[in-house]
């Protein structure tokens, strides 16, 4: 086990822990004394597990002083990030807690869209005894909202979209259970939801993405009763009814419906192995060069432009912070599918997980109680360990050793989204038992046909948009067809 990851477990256990002990003792009167206390006993223990780490895997080799030194400097850091942090939260609740009804008229930025509720963020205050509000968020259910919106003269799509943004007067009051549903208030930097809206005016943003989604979204109503399943799998927008979204969950599906590391690892694959090939057309017909598969994968020029894609894709679903880390995830997890040299030294991959974990946690601390990130995050760990041995098992098949040219591109190709399907899958499995509380043994089978599937609708449906052909319309629709018939068939369900 290499030192960077010790020293990154102890960052990342302490600042955690430091935090969740401050904030279940907000309301008591703790002395800054006692939680240095609290560090020194951490420290101790630090170092005494760093003194059993250094005995068994490093033949008994002794502590020097800069061991001491990077401990204390560690701790140091990790505690002063969580009590910042902690501070902050504690200043927004208490604000929050002596006005827990308020009024005044916001500007607000619709943010996230889900099935039965719409995060708006707050861009502006025009009162200054609310200034603590400006970057947080607020919750009101989304058939209040479109009701709201949809009377609206100035409203001219009717289509509720992110980005939009909202002035009105608001009465906000403190969110219900707030202690219950911590984990999702917290990541979300929710406090208030919103009771009504007077002097309601819509300001629609004319720009490229917007058009693009509203464009996405006439398209895709093509498919009828299947459009929502069609939105979903492509570009992770959520407009399940309540009851679509439990049997999504029940059927074991509904990690395929959500914007995620697997989306854009999709997307990567497909730009990467579209621009690869036609590289190779290019390579063939003006230079006639020989196929070198080893030389096309490592091309700078291939890697900037799948990136440059993806980039753009990740702006039209929304670049929000946990499609952010999806996004870094997704195209390192791509980069080490695709290169990584399985002699190379294990420990390579788990670096690059901790240095992302704690540049995330710098950058934002509220990530470590998110589900999007953690579905990410366990979807990258999958693919990195599983991914890697499951594509060596694959190739090496004698067959596969045996094609060459354009079939070498689809055999890649078809390999590289099945691995990532399916080590995301299995990894996925047991946080989402942990978050539902049960698991859907169909859905394990149903999971082999949907990694099949997915990535043929997925494809389908982006082309489609440029495409329209009466073909592609009608295998998308059965695809979907079979999909809608899965989930609708009766579960056999194990809970815990």
């Amino acid at each position: 086990m290499n030192h960077f990851i010790f020293y990154s477990i102890i960052f990342l256990f302490n600042s955690y822990f430091i935090f969740d002990y401050l904030f279940r003792r907000i309301f008591d009167n703790i002395r800054f004394i006692d939680i240095i206390l609290l560090e020194i006993f951490l420290f101790l223990v630090y170092i005494f597990l760093l003194f059993l780490f250094r005995f068994f895997l490093f033949d008994k080799a002794k502590l020097k002083i800069t061991d001491y030194l990077l401990v204390f400097f560690i701790i140091t850091f990790s505690f002063f990030l969580a009590y910042y942090n902690f501070k902050d939260y504690k200043y927004r609740i208490f604000q929050v807690l002596k006005n827990k009804i308020i009024d005044g008229y916001f500007e607000f930025q619709v943010c996230k869209i889900k099935s039965n509720y719409v995060i708006l963020k707050v861009k502006e205050v025009f009162d200054d005894d609310y200034n603590y509000l400006v970057n947080t968020k607020v919750i009101i259910p989304r058939n209040k909202l479109e009701k709201i919106i949809k009377n609206e003269d100035n409203f001219k799509n009717n289509v509720l979209i992110e980005n939009i943004n909202i002035f009105a007067f608001a009465s906000l009051e403190f969110v219900n259970q707030y202690n219950k549903k911590f984990d999702f208030y917290f990541s979300n930097n929710i406090f208030y939801r919103v009771n009504y809206f007077y002097d309601l005016k819509i300001k629609e943003n004319d720009n490229l993405i917007s058009n693009i989604r509203y464009f996405i979204n006439k398209k895709y109503n093509d498919f009828g009763i299947y459009s929502d399943l069609l939105k979903g799998m492509v570009w992770g927008i959520d407009d399940f009814s309540y009851y679509e979204k439990q049997q999504l969950i029940r059927s074991g599906l509904y990690h395929m419906f959500v914007a995620s590391g697997g989306n854009i690892s999709l997307v990567f694959n497909f730009s990467f192995y579209l621009l690869s090939f036609l590289y190779y057309v290019f390579q063939y017909l003006f230079k006639k060069n020989g196929f070198n598969y080893e030389k096309i994968k490592n091309n700078l020029g291939i890697i900037i432009f799948s990136v440059m894609i993806v980039w753009f894709y990740s702006f039209v679903v929304g670049f929000d912070y946990p499609l952010l880390r999806a996004f870094l995830i997704a195209i390192i997890t791509n980069l080490i599918l695709f290169n990584y040299n399985y002699n190379d030294d294990i420990y390579f991959i788990i670096k690059l997980l901790f240095v992302l974990l704690i540049i995330f946690v710098i950058l934002d601390y509220r990530f470590i109680y998110n589900l999007s990130f953690k579905m990410s995050f366990v979807s990258f760990m999958g693919i990195c360990i599983l991914g890697s041995i499951f594509k060596r098992w694959i190739l090496n098949l004698n067959f596969i050793n045996k094609m060459s040219g354009f079939w070498v591109f689809i055999v890649y190709y078809v390999i590289d989204s099945f691995v990532m399907s399916l080590s995301a899958t299995i990894f996925l499995l047991p946080i989402l038992l942990s978050y539902f509380g049960f698991v859907s043994v169909s859905g394990i089978f149903y999971n082999l046909i949907a990694l099949a599937i997915y990535p043929i609708i997925f494809y389908l449906g982006i082309i489609y948009l440029i495409f329209d052909f009466n073909f592609i319309y009608h295998l998308i629709y059965n695809l979907l067809a079979l999909i809608d018939f899965i989930v609708n068939q009766k579960q056999l369900i194990w809970y815990f």
